[in-house]
């Protein structure tokens, strides 16, 4: 049941990458160029948090920070990966980049 969940939450994602990789490839944009936008816009969410990290209060109030934190920094992280899996999506078969 967890395995049809996940698959179910990140197929979307997938998809969206994909249509990222082929606006990219029809506007003859740079790689990239579109992920790039998406990271020139979620690091001020991550600066955010990380300026709202507090050392001090009770043990989940820091905690919720330092995730809060880690979750924005790892959602960076998330978009690189989709967008190398949008690639390969239309790619066929490697991570390279497609000649159009």
């Amino acid at each position: 049941m967890s395995a049809l969940l996940m698959f179910k939450i990140i197929v979307p994602f997938i998809l969206l990458s994909a249509t990222f990789v082929s606006i990219c490839k029809v506007q003859r944009l740079p790689p990239f160029a579109l992920i790039m936008l998406t990271l020139v816009l979620s690091e001020p969410i991550c600066l955010y948090f990380f300026w709202r990290i507090t050392t001090t209060g009770s043990w989940l109030e820091i905690g919720s920070s330092i995730s809060h934190f880690a979750i924005a920094s790892l959602l960076v992280a998330w978009n690189v990966f989709l967008y190398m899996i949008g690639e390969w999506v239309m790619s066929g078969s490697t991570f390279g980049p497609v000649v159009v």
